[in-house]
């Protein structure tokens, strides 16, 4: 990252190798459309244009998971105010291939407010430790840990209202 910062652009590349598919699995797990490969190359082309603002304090992929999230966050709010404008109320996901217990999963993420779906993402998926998400999400690792706490607490409270009102 430091010689792209220095201007050799070419290793952006390498980058791209090493980190590309990190930077995927967190824009799949973030956004719940198929735009994970537009926002890894938008991921990217944000990484080489803001260049100049990677400080060096932190490592490489950190910062390349950092402008992910701002990306899908990005998307995100695209998308909410694209479906604003159609349509004020939003339906759950469903998934009419997966088993009951995927689809109430699925419908309970979607409920749950995108950062606490981001630090889900973060730690379960990506099975990322607290001190490199608090790097990606500018806090502290107490932070990730008070956050994931309350993300899979809301989490478990949406699965039961939704168990209790399937049956």
């Amino acid at each position: 990252m430091r010689r792209v910062r220095d201007g050799d652009v070419a290793q952006l590349e390498v980058l791209w190798l090493r980190h590309g598919e990190a930077v995927h699995r967190l824009c799949a797990r973030l956004i719940t459309r198929d735009d994970a490969d537009d926002l890894v190359q938008e991921t990217f082309l944000r990484a080489l244009r803001y260049r100049s603002s990677w400080r060096g304090e932190g490592s490489a992929a950190g910062w390349l998971l950092r402008i992910a999230r701002n990306a899908c966050n990005d998307q995100r709010t695209r998308e909410r105010k694209e479906q604003a404008a159609v349509t004020a109320s939003r339906e759950p996901v469903t998934h009419a291939a997966a088993d009951a217990r995927a689809d109430l999963l699925a419908t309970a993420l979607d409920r749950l407010p995108a950062d606490r779906r981001e630090i889900i993402a973060l730690a379960r998926w990506h099975d990322l430790p607290s001190d490199r998400i608090a790097e990606i999400l500018g806090c502290s690792p107490g932070a990730v840990r008070v956050r994931l706490h309350r993300a899979m607490r809301e989490l478990s409270e949406i699965i039961r209202t939704l168990e209790l009102e399937q049956s």
